[in-house]
């Protein structure tokens, strides 16, 4: 069966984060969604899915601050040729999302996508700080 990577242009990189996992017929795969996460991978030349250390960081301290858990949901992480990251953030709310800018749809119709650009690792994790500052673990 088809999964949702595959109606991509860029299969090699989306089989790598949670949103492709879903089979046609499925609300996810959306024309709309995969023209805009075609458009994603192009608009910010991303070259893979970064699943090292500070992912996990930033998904923690998001996930678990009182500020930001209740919009914070199918995170994904992705870094660029220039040796940045991308980080999109898809939650099923229709509030903001602390410290993300609005963007197009990238993970189903009903939820909205944020996302933040950084120029390194070390500038996520600092915004991961500023974001959600007295983080208790």
């Amino acid at each position: 069966m088809t999964t949702t990577d595959g109606n991509t242009n860029y299969p090699e990189i989306y089989r790598h984060v949670y949103w492709s996992g879903f089979t046609l017929g499925d609300e996810s795969h959306t024309e709309e969604i995969i023209e805009n996460r075609n458009k994603f991978i192009e608009d910010f030349d991303i070259v893979k899915v970064d699943t090292s250390q500070t992912r996990g960081y930033i998904q923690k301290r998001l996930k678990n601050h009182s500020t930001t858990r209740n919009t914070t949901d199918h995170l994904e992480f992705y870094r660029n040729s220039s040796g940045g990251a991308v980080l999109l953030n898809s939650p099923y709310v229709q509030e903001e999302c602390r410290g993300m800018d609005p963007y197009v749809k990238m993970y189903h119709p009903n939820a909205n996508t944020f996302i933040q650009h950084f120029d390194s690792l070390k500038d996520a994790r600092q915004w991961a700080r500023d974001i959600t500052p007295e983080y208790e673990y």
